[in-house]
């Protein structure tokens, strides 16, 4: 059977109550930087929302009413919450932490369970925190040697052999550093300001859609009868051609346009955040032409969907 312990470490420290102090120092420092993480997705949603709107696309409102920027996220963030309550992933959204202790033979070992890889770089930065992972479909590091590799192996088999279930919580002490619940934000309109993403890194995703949807718009193929795998295909593609010199070049002269005509809101102002949807909604902006590179929609739309 395959084993696969990631984010596992050891604590050179003398106790438990060591342990513990560690982990809860390391509690506290994550407050700021959950802070910051849901500033930052709660701004990128809401701009994301927006740039959308200003290519003619209106999300899915569900059972919502023409709600307003603010409501519209929140909503979201709502319906998101209660998935992870379910147990469900959510990599984006999940700003939770918990780091599980497991004493054993006079060690501390434990794991953390996290999404946020900041979180688990500013964990494995503290000197006390040794790296302890293992996994038997593959040799240990090269800093490991062979003898240590079975080591580990034999110390988590009998961790988890403490419980018949071998369910981590059931094997060790599990403590919550931040909470994966509470999403809904409580921001300011100025910290959402800081924490948005740059104007012309939106301008530069901004393009590639709209370049994009112009594509989609002049294929022959049967969009409606598109498979997620079939956008994936196509989009990969058309990644691509802009990767070349005219695809470069005809980049430069959407973003071009798309700044010329105001496309995009420029900022996360109170009238912007409170905005009903549909008077942000804007009528999708003229993409110049382009001199599509020859067969691109053929090579890019799967057989069974041409024509």
């Amino acid at each position: 059977m395959s084993t696969k312990i990631y984010d596992a470490f050891r604590l050179d420290v003398p106790s438990l109550l060591d342990a513990y102090t560690l982990v809860d120092s390391f509690r506290h420092q994550l407050i700021p930087m959950r802070k910051e993480l849901m500033d930052r997705r709660y701004a990128g949603d809401m701009i994301s929302t927006l740039d959308m709107l200003a290519l003619g696309h209106m999300p899915d409102l569900k059972d919502q009413t023409n709600p307003s920027l603010y409501r519209f996220v929140n909503n979201n963030w709502h319906e998101i919450e209660r998935e992870l309550i379910k147990g469900h992933r959510s990599p984006l959204h999940d700003f939770g932490c918990e780091i599980i202790l497991y004493p054993h033979d006079g060690e501390i070992y434990g794991q953390m369970l996290v999404e946020q890889s900041s979180y688990r770089e500013a964990w494995f930065d503290n000197p006390s925190v040794v790296d302890f992972h293992y996994q038997n479909q593959t040799d240990g590091p090269d800093n490991v040697s062979e003898e240590e590799w079975e080591a580990r192996s034999d110390i988590w088999d009998a961790i988890f052999n403490r419980h018949p279930s071998s369910t981590m919580a059931l094997c060790g002490l599990t403590i919550t550093c931040a909470p994966e619940r509470g999403l809904c934000n409580r921001s300011t309109i100025e910290e959402l300001r800081k924490a948005a993403p740059s104007y012309e890194s939106r301008l530069d995703k901004v393009a590639r859609q709209a370049i994009c949807d112009m594509f989609l718009r002049s294929s022959s193929a049967d969009i409606e009868a598109f498979r997620p795998s079939d956008f994936v295909n196509f989009h990969y593609r058309v990644r691509n051609f802009l990767d070349e010199e005219r695809g470069k070049a005809y980049l430069a002269e959407v973003k071009e346009s798309l700044d010329s005509t105001n496309a995009l809101v420029r900022e996360l102002g109170e009238d912007v955040v409170l905005a009903k949807l549909d008077d942000l909604l804007k009528k999708p902006p003229v993409i110049p032409e382009c001199a599509v590179p020859d067969n691109l929609y053929e090579r890019s739309i799967p057989d069974n969907l041409k024509p």
